[in-house]
């Protein structure tokens, strides 16, 4: 499960990045749209295991 939380946040990262290069080649795609895809990203890095069901190691402790 550690693996899948991983790619998808990986990919969704990657979405970010390049979702900012075309909108900063492009001058016809809005500079906030970057900010859709990086909230969801952010979403998934900080809450995705807990979506996943998979709890962290300190916090057994």
């Amino acid at each position: 499960m550690q693996q899948r939380y991983l790619n998808i946040a990986w990919v969704l990262t990657a979405i970010v990045a390049i979702w900012a290069i075309i909108a900063g080649n492009v001058d016809s795609i809005p500079y906030w749209t970057i900010a859709i895809p990086a909230v969801l990203a952010g979403f998934w890095w900080a809450f995705g295991r807990g979506f996943l069901g998979i709890e962290r190691d300190d916090a057994k402790k």
